[in-house]
């Protein structure tokens, strides 16, 4: 990724490639308009600004959370859906109350999970892995919590009923 050296000058624009060597390209050469300089000028100050943000806001908690994960040799070996732990929040004493959960009851439900749409996943991840709240969600979402409860339903409904099926 280049990263740029000159934000004031129009005329030209300044970046430093990966490989460390600098580059200047002019307007009128190559095709270069001085539109798309104070594009890439501009690209660089809103990557400055976002990148200060990122700085000034960072959470050392999920900083330090995410350096715990990337240390555990294991972490590939097993998924999100192994890592639920509030057994409140378990989708599968949800969909399986009255069972004991066994790996094969899991793998079922892995299975179920790859036919529901990009959408569902990402609420199940949310509400599953993520741990959000509904209330969270639906402000995420711009809707209401209401919405996000019919879809959860939707979601267990569908999930049951393909394994049901799954049970043929």
């Amino acid at each position: 990724m280049a990263k740029a050296r000159n934000y004031k000058n129009t005329t030209s624009y300044t970046y430093e490639s990966v490989d460390g060597s600098r580059n200047t390209i002019h307007p009128g050469q190559d095709g270069v308009t001085e539109e798309l300089i104070i594009f890439l000028q501009s690209s660089d100050r809103d990557f400055a600004l976002q990148d200060r943000y990122q700085q000034e806001n960072a959470s050392y908690d999920f900083q330090n959370a995410v350096s715990r994960y990337d240390a555990d040799a294991d972490h590939e070996a097993c998924g999100p859906w192994e890592k639920i732990a509030d057994p409140s929040a378990d989708i599968m004493s949800i969909l399986f109350p009255d069972e004991e959960i066994t790996i094969n009851m899991i793998e079922k439900l892995r299975s179920a999970i790859t036919y529901l749409t990009d959408q569902q996943k990402d609420l199940v991840n949310a509400l599953y892995h993520a741990k959000k709240t509904v209330s969270e969600i639906a402000r995420e979402q711009g809707v209401t919590p209401g919405a996000i409860q019919d879809r959860r339903r939707k979601i267990f409904a569908r999930l049951k009923k393909i394994l049901d099926e799954d049970a043929l």
